[in-house]
């Protein structure tokens, strides 16, 4: 999977994690069902800091929002039993 682009829905991408064996998890409530495959941390100018799951195509497709960059990297190691490895980007 390619690298996050610059920027989801808005907001900087700070750091990104990419599951290794093909998806963190599921979502069945979505017709067809999707699968989370990467998670990035990102910043929005205000300051608000969202931690994004998206599909292959780096879409988001949940959100959840957090006081620092380490909050969300919390939540997401509670959303999956796959250890993520956080790329910084550069």
């Amino acid at each position: 999977m390619s690298e996050p682009p610059n920027q989801l829905d808005g907001a900087d991408v700070l750091c990104w994690a990419v599951s290794a064996s093909g998806g963190f998890y599921t979502l069945t409530g979505s017709a067809p069902p999707v699968v989370v495959v990467a998670m990035a941390v990102a910043r929005y100018a205000s300051g608000e800091v969202y931690l994004f799951k998206c599909d292959q195509n780096w879409a988001v497709v949940q959100d959840w929002d957090g006081a620092s960059v380490e909050e969300p990297q919390a939540t997401a190691a509670t959303h999956t039993s796959e250890p993520l490895e956080w790329r910084i980007r550069g």
